[in-house]
């Protein structure tokens, strides 16, 4: 297979920030990190909102005693007056922002200054025209000092609604986040409409603005899963979940990894939002409280449980692949209060071997087992092989000249092992750590191009919809983070599942599918590029349960071996 790497334009892409001044929300200081870390980007100027620089107040000198009455008594009372007035007049949402803030802060919100970060930064103070209700306008004079940096980028993170020739400067133009659905939600407060309205997923876009109101072109998207168990967590993950976006997009446009970077965005008919009413705010009340009591339930064991076991197909990787009818599988069931999942299978001699997770709900953890057979018709007796304190699955198994290695996943110790077999197939020991403070999960590891890559995703980072790449010169390493990293970001459907393969001189990597039900189903991927640069795949099938078989509630990993498939099902019990 020849490799599809592309060449990078030898060009920095110089950028803008409008901002507020020098203080700037935590999820807009990691953004612009990881602008600044991005290869081939510099920084050039900041452009501060002159509006919102907080005005220098003279003391005010009493010279008489009727002004020191006044300051010391009539006024202090004047205040405590208006301040009651003002606290009846005051929206329950209100109050209630100013408690969250006070007390519970949502962790991208809080303020942290780059003053000694971007010393060495340009800056300018713009004051804008106002027109209607909102709009600003740049003068001439800004523009033109603006255009004299000759800026590919300006990122939007102060004033408020950009119009006129400044939208035009930049090459790429002005960028500007917009935390929400913009086909169901504009306006505010980001995040909370989606809980109020029961709506299972949380939009966000990055757009390039237009003269037009919500109506310019989308650079990247994504969608995040509601939290209903509060307004503050649900902002966190939607805020938390883009930081990475314009930097993803620059790289794109470095590498013009894809033609289609700027999207026409469909124009928005939704209602523009404002803060709730008192009573809004009350039924918001009742739905996080509704959901807290629902989420006790879902964490009773005896009211739900997973069964899981190993099934064995014969059929070829075509059949799968394209499959729309039922499988005949062999299952290969658990005692009660455990499950087998994640099979994996070498071949030595003339026996198979397939290692797997065997969980025990008694102990609340996995250990890693193995099985023999040498037709896939008798089996032989389960041996655990590698078990631990913590809790271990997903044993992905190889074997590189003439020596045996298992890569476990073991997020719980904030790393990836790799073990290596003192005595195959029964004694294994670890050999060395291939990733520090990384959780990693469902790691999966290919040859190609006479290096090692590793597919992975972050326990800490959204597992089912985030896709992490490493690669490698040496099995034990060191390893190395890909630049674009995470290099895919799809909703519930990117986690490993099971061993990548060749098919017709294609990579095929198997993925969960995590939307209806944690590892519903498995999807199959043919990865197009895979490279130092870029990392790009493309959907070709999916794979279903079995849903007349005894396990037709989830399938969830693949692992091919000629005409014989391994593969796992779900039941509920």
């Amino acid at each position: 297979m020849t490799s599809t790497v592309k060449k990078t334009k030898n060009k920095t892409l110089r950028i803008g920030i409008m901002c507020n001044g020098l203080n700037f929300s935590a999820w807009e200081t990691e953004t612009i990190r990881h602008l600044l870390n991005t290869k081939s980007v510099s920084l050039e100027l900041l452009i501060g909102n002159a509006d919102r620089i907080e005005p220098i107040r003279n003391n005010i000198i009493f010279e008489n005693r009727r002004q020191n009455i006044i300051k010391k008594v009539l006024r202090p009372a004047l205040m405590t007056y208006r301040r009651f007035i003002r606290n009846l007049r005051t929206p329950l949402w209100n109050r209630y922002e100013q408690f969250v803030n006070k007390h519970y802060t949502a962790d991208c919100d809080r303020q942290i200054s780059l003053s000694d970060e971007l010393i060495n930064v340009d800056m300018m103070y713009c004051r804008t025209t106002k027109r209607g209700k909102y709009s600003q306008y740049f003068t001439e004079s800004d523009i033109n000092k603006v255009k004299s940096y000759k800026l590919d980028m300006i990122l939007r993170f102060g004033f408020n609604i950009i119009r006129g020739e400044i939208l035009e400067v930049p090459t790429y133009g002005v960028w500007s986040f917009h935390h929400g659905d913009y086909l169901k939600y504009r306006g505010g407060p980001p995040g909370f409409w989606e809980i109020y309205n029961e709506d299972q997923w949380s939009g966000a876009i990055l757009q390039k603005l237009s003269d037009r109101l919500d109506d310019g072109i989308i650079l990247y998207k994504n969608r995040f899963k509601t939290d209903f168990s509060s307004y503050t967590k649900n902002k966190n993950k939607l805020f938390w979940g883009t930081t990475k976006w314009p930097s993803i997009v620059f790289r794109n446009i470095l590498t013009k990894q894809d033609d289609s970077i700027f999207i026409k965005s469909q124009t928005s008919t939704a209602p523009i939002y404002k803060a709730p009413s008192n009573l809004q705010t009350i039924k918001y009340f009742y739905i996080i409280i509704k959901y807290k009591i629902k989420s006790i339930f879902k964490k009773n064991p005896n009211k739900k449980r997973e069964l899981w076991a190993i099934g064995i197909v014969k059929n070829n990787v075509k059949v799968l692949i394209n499959s729309l009818k039922p499988l005949e599988i062999k299952w290969i069931e658990s005692p009660s209060n455990q499950f087998y999942a994640d099979p994996f299978l070498i071949n030595k001699d003339d026996t198979a071997y397939i290692f797997f997770e065997d969980y025990s709900y008694k102990k609340g953890k996995g250990r890693i087992s193995y099985i023999e057979t040498k037709d896939f018709q008798t089996f032989s007796n389960v041996k655990p092989v590698i078990d631990t304190e913590f809790h271990l699955s997903y044993p992905f198994i190889l074997e590189y000249e003439g020596k045996y290695y298992c890569i476990p996943e073991q997020y719980s110790t904030g790393e990836v092992a790799l073990y290596e077999a003192v005595s195959f197939p029964d004694k294994w020991t670890k050999k060395t750590t291939l990733l520090k403070d990384f959780p990693g999960i469902d790691p999966t590891i290919i040859r190609y191009n006479d290096l090692w890559w590793m597919f992975v995703a972050n326990q800490k980072d959204n597992d089912s919809s985030k896709l992490y790449l490493f690669y490698s010169e040496n099995l034990e390493g060191p390893w190395i983070s890909h630049k674009n990293n995470p290099v895919k970001v799809f909703p519930k459907m990117t986690r490993p599942a099971g061993t990548i393969f060749e098919y017709n001189g294609k990579l095929i990597r198997p993925a969960q599918n995590c939307t209806k039900t944690y590892g519903g189903s498995t999807i199959f991927y043919e990865i197009v590029e895979l490279s130092y640069e870029n990392y790009k795949e493309i959907f070709i099938g999916e794979l279903f349960p079995n849903i007349t078989s005894q396990y037709p509630d989830g399938l969830h990993h693949i692992v091919l071996n000629n005409d014989i498939t391994i593969i796992d099902g779900k039941r509920f019990i």
